[in-house]
């Protein structure tokens, strides 16, 4: 858990095994799920430090995708899915653009309070879409009118 996480990675897989049923039968979007691995600092652990993220050892981080895969599937293909993104630009991190997006990416990750997501000091133009489209995915659970996308895509 990072400093400014507000829920534990124990509570976090309590509520992500909760609501597995219902997103695997349902065949959902898993936000309320995403947002409690963001609450709890889980979106940093693939980011190395150099870019502020958490840079979980990887023994650890793989032993976090074993407990998510036993209580939900659905939630951790997302998550690892996510993470091999984020691996592909740690691998291309002479790359100015990996470096932004990564930068980016760690700043969405680590400690940032939900109501300013959308107002980040974002590096690129990227990250701050990036804001503007996890913002409403990460306040789903917060937001009942929420429907599970965003309003309108990345361009």
């Amino acid at each position: 858990m990072n400093d400014t996480a507000d829920l534990s990675w124990p509570a976090a897989l309590e509520n992500i095994a909760r609501r597995a049923e219902h997103v695997d039968a349902a065949g959902s979007w898993p936000a309320e799920n995403l947002s409690d691995l963001y609450r709890c600092g889980a979106m940093s652990w693939s980011i190395p430090r150099r870019f502020g993220g958490s840079e979980l050892p990887s023994l650890d981080l793989h032993r976090h995708y074993e407990e998510i895969s036993a209580v939900c599937l659905t939630t951790a293909l997302v998550f690892t899915q996510r993470d091999a993104a984020v691996e592909f630009l740690v691998a291309a991190d002479r790359s100015p653009l990996a470096e932004t997006l990564l930068t980016d990416l760690a700043y969405l990750s680590t400690g940032v309070p939900l109501d300013r997501l959308r107002h980040g000091p974002f590096k690129s133009q990227v990250g701050c879409h990036l804001g503007l489209r996890l913002a409403p995915l990460l306040l789903a659970p917060r937001n009942p009118s929420f429907q599970g996308r965003p309003s309108s895509p990345v361009r």
